[in-house]
């Protein structure tokens, strides 16, 4: 029994004439009645005669195609039709999979992201080792109000746009200098210690040494600090540009005399292995939605099992981000509408700082308030 027609639309129109062609072929074979010595017809096996007795088989096999679909062969195809569909079928399989290797490997999927959705190129940024002259006394002046080595991706992305790094350092300065900023991320946290209870993965048996473990725990414990205080920062920076408020005149800050505790290095996203970017775009994915590559996962590519652990660990509660990461950001902005800001003679933002300042809240509030609560899961599943 033959099996149902192709829609003409099921294939475009290079399928289409490769089926035709198939078809043809395999009818002309069935209508001699011979190949081997034997009668082909759909659903009869091969080296069977079609008068022997067999078990009675599907008489119509659905065909899987690259892009998910299935569609129904047409009357009359046999082995070749099946071959045709299959040639095509891997072909556009291995283009699309080519092609997003190669796009990982720019830091861009053909999904439309960094590795996800949201974006069409990956932020530029002026990373920690390469800043120099005020950027540089900003990084350091951060990182020292942080109390840990580490500049948010949202800092680095705007030292990459003329002002923008200066203005915002000139709003935040008090904030951060007092510790104002560090005291209320307390109660960011504060809802999220039951996060933080469980048995733990071990570091060693993910393959790192007991000094790479213990950088390893460092670098998770730095960014759990460092989240809720830039929540705080990109909150009061939203309200500072919604008043159009003039910050005090920019100031080049003192040369950070505080040591801080070495974290693992972060690695660029240009030049790692495409297994790697793969797994990186995997958490991206789960833990905010694919718009970037949160940085606190760049520093562990050396070790693929972890971050492989890192899946596992959070597979199981990844329903509940986006939920818990909006309560986040909504008591980061209630806490940053009743700080007080600075406000001086310097100008305010001009409508491109202020386009580029919105954009960058926009797309970072929610993954650092997200990562607020990931960070949490993430060091109560890790143990030395």
């Amino acid at each position: 029994m033959p099996g149902r027609q192709v829609r003409p639309q099921t294939f475009p129109l290079a399928a289409q004439q490769l089926i035709s062609l198939a078809a043809r072929k395999s009818s002309s074979r069935a209508k001699a009645g011979i190949r081997r010595g034997m009668r082909l017809r759909w659903g009869a096996g091969r080296g069977r005669a079609s008068g022997e007795s067999r078990r009675p088989r599907r008489q119509s096999r659905r065909i899987r195609r690259a892009d998910g679909l299935t569609a129904e062969p047409a009357a009359g195809c046999g082995l070749a039709f099946r071959r045709a569909v299959r040639r095509l079928s891997c072909a556009r399989g291995h283009r699309r999979r080519s092609a997003h290797l190669a796009a990982a490997r720019d830091g861009i999927t053909s999904r439309g992201g960094i590795l996800g959705h949201g974006m069409t190129s990956s932020p530029a940024e002026i990373p920690l080792a390469d800043a120099t002259g005020d950027v540089r006394l900003i990084y350091d002046a951060i990182a020292d109000a942080l109390g840990v080595r580490l500049v948010n991706l949202v800092f680095r992305h705007l030292a990459t746009k003329p002002g923008c790094l200066e203005w915002s350092w000139s709003i935040l300065e008090s904030g951060l200098r007092t510790g104002t900023f560090a005291q209320d991320a307390q109660r960011l946290v504060a809802p999220l210690a039951q996060h933080a209870a469980g048995a733990g993965r071990s570091l060693s048996e993910l393959g790192l040494r007991r000094a790479e473990a213990e950088g390893a725990l460092r670098t998770v414990d730095a960014y759990n600090r460092a989240n809720p205080i830039n929540a705080i920062c990109l909150q009061a920076l939203g309200r500072a540009v919604r008043d159009a408020r003039g910050a005090p005149r920019f100031r080049p800050p003192p040369a950070a005399a505080r040591r801080l505790d070495v974290l693992l290095p972060m690695a660029p996203l240009d030049g790692l292995p495409a297994s790697t970017l793969e797994l990186l775009h995997d958490l991206a994915r789960l833990t905010v939605g694919g718009t970037i590559v949160p940085s606190i996962f760049r520093h562990f590519t050396d070790w693929p099992d972890l971050l492989r652990a890192f899946l596992e660990i959070l597979e199981d509660v990844s329903d509940g981000f986006a939920a818990a990461g909006d309560r986040v950001e909504a008591l980061a902005g209630e806490i940053a509408e009743a700080a007080v800001l600075p406000s001086g003679d310097g100008a305010g933002p001009d409508d491109a700082m202020r386009e580029t300042l919105s954009s960058a809240i926009a797309l970072f509030l929610p993954a650092i308030c997200r990562m607020i609560v990931v960070g949490g899961y993430i060091r109560g599943g890790l143990r030395r």
